[in-house]
């Protein structure tokens, strides 16, 4: 074993030696990431005995389910106001980026990866315009508190909301054409408060969704869940208060790991099917007693960090459903079954929240042949007395000459060269309708067969109140037809009766488009050699798709371990030697470029250790 090891790693040294001396060698990028990442790092005694040996063939093919780490892209930001944003330095961080990625290395670093291989990541790829997570301004700074605090969503959920939304648009604002927005927004606050200003008890808050139509609902509650194509994108979003306050009774930011367990489909409760009904936690078995010892990750008002298998199954089989999520075996870095961008809009720029559309995504899942779109609205859609539609009008040559126009359908539209055109009809009970029209032959041309609409509801798992719903259509991506990268989108949300509100994205007029790039994003990878050491050995960590020329630091864990520097193509081999007291068992291994937020993520092994159950 640790010969062949030994050999993975040489041929990730190599590469990113070769990449040095000859870049002008052109490498297909996938091929590149695919030799670029040995994810494990084995130090001291190591059990292999739940470990089948392919785990450690380090090569692009290399498949070892249950036991890949999955790598979810998280999109931080920082509300004025928070320490977070404003004051970094109280819990000894330099700058707002070490703050918040600190938050999901402790929870990866001590919770997720040791119990479900999975780990939280930058969202950042080095295309991006900017690179530093997004401080946001105080959705309402007239409200109860001080800035930076936001109205605990028992109360009213409108102020959370809103500043979700405003760190989704912060950041559309970083991605260029060609690269594509994914990952779930996370929100740095300062704290919740009550009425009068004062903290309450909620330190952490957590959305997840389920279908209201269509039967997907309970797919989700086997085990492990069937996740069936319609389901691309888990759609979670979280905030957390500020670690400053809460670090001194959850050192290990085990809130952060607890809401990304929201926003990847958990629910509160031990993770054990305590009553034998084949269901557990309360999502899924309201007869589960979500206070039932021992107590997981996802109990209410504790810190601790075990996860069951059976969550674990969960959170794995969503994730790999979630925008940007990358698998990462050994020797490979591989797209998850998703490939989606999405676009955000302004929201409360229109009175029914059920029409105002927040963002619209756009997602194609190969495997399938599957293409989603997916209206996601600031609010819920009526249950009685509504009417409503949801339009997407898409130039996928990105030639305005060369499709037909919308209106020539009846649409209120002046966008031209679609084509494709999507329509879900809403009416009483969210009872959804799919209609499909392409571009052939000079005309549109209705498609009828293997269409599929469903009405999804984002949950306040903290709560169990409903907080916005989703409007998803599915087609097969062999119908919609070719597509060059990037295309334009028009999205449309109109009532059909009553006052006759209507939303376009983007906003600007009838004629507006936005570019949309479903494409895999394009990471920083990183490796480390020797893949076996023992605390106080040297090791080097390996790294590739940084900025170039540019300072780097390497963090194990969330402890920052040493620094060093790029070369012209943003690759580094960076010496280290591993701390006499580094804790056993799976840990993260993070390369960041100063000043940014740009990081390589890599899992590595310390001392004697079972893998989790996660098959």
């Amino acid at each position: 074993m640790e010969e062949f090891l030994n050999s993975g790693a040489q041929a990730l040294r190599e590469l990113v030696t070769r990449r040095r001396i000859l870049p002008s060698v052109a490498l297909p990028p996938r091929a590149v990431r695919g030799f670029l990442t040995l994810c494990f790092l084995l130090v001291g005694p190591f059990a292999m005995t739940s470990v089948p040996s392919q785990v450690w063939e380090a090569r692009a093919t290399t498949t070892f389910p249950g036991h890949q780490l999955l790598q979810v892209p998280i999109r931080w930001c920082a509300i004025k106001g928070s320490d977070g944003a404003d004051n970094p330095g109280s819990v000894g961080e330099p700058t707002t980026n070490d703050y918040l990625w600190r938050r999901h290395e402790r929870a990866s670093d001590k919770t997720l990866i040791p119990g479900a291989f999975i780990t939280g990541r930058s969202a950042f790829a080095a295309a991006n315009l900017a690179l530093g997570f997004p401080v946001i301004s105080d959705p309402n700074p007239g409200a109860p508190g001080v800035q930076g605090d936001i109205l605990d969503p028992n109360i009213d959920d409108s102020e959370l909301k809103l500043a979700w939304s405003a760190c989704d648009q912060a950041w559309n604002a970083l991605v260029k054409p060609g690269v594509p927005l994914v990952g779930f927004p996370a929100v740095n606050i300062h704290q919740f408060v009550d009425n009068n200003g004062n903290p309450v008890f909620t330190k952490g808050w957590g959305v997840n969704s389920y279908s209201t139509s269509g039967g997907g609902a309970a797919d989700l509650c086997t085990n492990p869940p069937t996740i069936t194509a319609a389901q691309f994108q888990w759609s979670g979003r979280i905030a957390v208060s500020d670690y400053s306050i809460t670090r001194g009774f959850d050192p290990l930011d085990t809130f952060v790991a607890h809401e990304i367990g929201h926003s990847l489909g958990l629910d509160h409760g031990n993770g054990l099917d305590d009553n034998n009904n084949g269901l557990f936690d309360l999502n899924c078995d309201p007869a589960e007693n979500v206070n039932a010892q021992p107590n997981s990750f996802m109990t209410v008002g504790v810190q601790s960090t075990v996860v069951t298998s059976l969550q674990a199954g969960k959170m794995r089989a969503i994730a790999l459903r979630y925008s940007g999520t990358e698998i990462d075996p050994p020797g490979a870095l591989l797209n998850a079954d998703t490939l989606s961008d999405q676009k955000t809009d302004v929201v409360q720029d229109v009175l029914d929240p059920g029409i105002d559309l927040a963002s619209v995504a756009v997602a194609e899942i190969p495997s399938t042949d599957t293409t989603v779109i997916d209206h996601l609205l600031f609010g819920l859609i009526p249950l009685e007395n509504v009417e409503n539609q949801y339009l997407t009008f898409l130039d996928l040559d990105g030639d305005k000459t060369t499709g037909g126009t919308p209106a020539d359908l009846g649409f209120t539209t002046d966008f031209k060269g679609a084509e494709l055109v999507t329509r879900v009809d809403v009416g009483p009970g969210h009872e959804p309708t799919p209609s499909v029209w392409i571009y052939q032959g000079g005309k549109f041309v209705e498609v009828r067969a293997d269409l599929t609409a469903e009405v999804w509801t984002q949950v306040a798992t903290e709560s169990g109140q409903e907080v916005a719903n989703i409007v998803r259509i599915t087609l097969p991506t062999s119908v919609r037809g070719a597509a060059t990268v990037p295309y334009r989108l028009q999205a449309r949300a109109e009532q059909l009766k009553g006052d006759l509100y209507f939303d376009i994205l983007p906003n600007g007029g009838l004629d507006v488009s936005s570019p949309v790039s479903p494409v895999p994003p394009v990471f920083p990878v990183c490796g480390v050699d020797p893949p076996q050491a023992n605390p106080g050995d040297s090791v080097t960590v390996d790294v590739a798709g940084l900025l170039g020329d540019s300072k780097a630091h390497v963090v194990l864990g969330d402890t920052l371990v040493t620094t060093g520097s790029t070369d012209s193509n943003g690759d580094a081999s960076i010496p280290f030697t591993l701390p006499g007291n580094t804790d056993t068992g799976p840990r993260l291994v993070t390369v960041g470029v100063d000043g940014t937020a740009l990081t390589a993520d890599c899992f590595l092994a310390v001392g004697e250790f079972k893998f989790p159950d996660v098959d």
